[in-house]
């Protein structure tokens, strides 16, 4: 019984903070380029509860965990105002991977605790911050993917894009719900995980 509360407990926690140090990590690197906004928003906080979002971040999860589906989940967008940067096409350059670059640390951290502990509840949270990693560098609008890819599209086009963000957002929400987007980041996510396997589990 204590082994399964404190199983759940780093299952729980690895991934509330993977998604929290995500936004966290937006906020850091524009606050170093001059953006203030999160700072000022007290987002730069590892307080839980200045970031959760009730549905994405816990009842989302819970429900995917539950029913042994990929667990996906997000916290509140930490505020960004690219017109403080010091440099604008810069700074959003890197806000944009800082959080993935982050999921990615997190990654290569729960898979090296599991490989000296080899309690398997950190896998669980070592493969949600693959998914966060792989997920949200599909450049596709609001992930952080196109926030990368529209540094160096034309103007004219990320304009319309953004104007039309929404229809966006409900053709994401489709393919996140029919499964289909599993074809855009299955392979990319199975590479990922089948390397970190090899190197941290040697038996493998």
């Amino acid at each position: 019984m204590y082994i399964q509360i404190v199983n759940t407990l780093i299952i729980f926690m690895g991934i509330l903070y993977s998604v929290i140090l995500h936004e966290v990590a937006h906020g850091l690197v524009a606050y170093f380029f001059g953006d203030n906004t999160a700072k000022n928003s007290k987002r730069l906080s590892l307080n839980p509860l200045r970031h959760i979002d009730l549905f994405g971040s816990l009842i989302l999860p819970f429900i995917l965990y539950i029913m042994k589906l990929p667990i996906f989940g997000w916290a509140k967008p930490v505020p960004i105002n690219p017109d403080l940067f010091t440099n604008r096409k810069l700074g959003m350059i890197f806000v944009s991977i800082a959080g993935v670059f982050v999921n990615f640390l997190l990654v290569i951290l729960f898979f090296f605790i599991f490989s000296i502990s080899e309690m398997d509840s950190f896998l669980v949270p070592a493969s949600v911050n693959i998914m966060l990693f792989v997920f949200n560098l599909i450049p596709f609008p609001p992930l952080d993917g196109y926030r990368l890819l529209s540094q160096i599209l034309p103007k004219s086009l990320t304009n319309w894009i953004e104007k039309n963000e929404s229809v966006f957002l409900v053709i994401f929400l489709f393919l996140l719900a029919s499964g289909l987007i599993r074809y855009i980041y299955s392979p990319v996510y199975n590479f990922f995980a089948r390397l970190f396997l090899k190197i941290f589990i040697k038996e493998m």
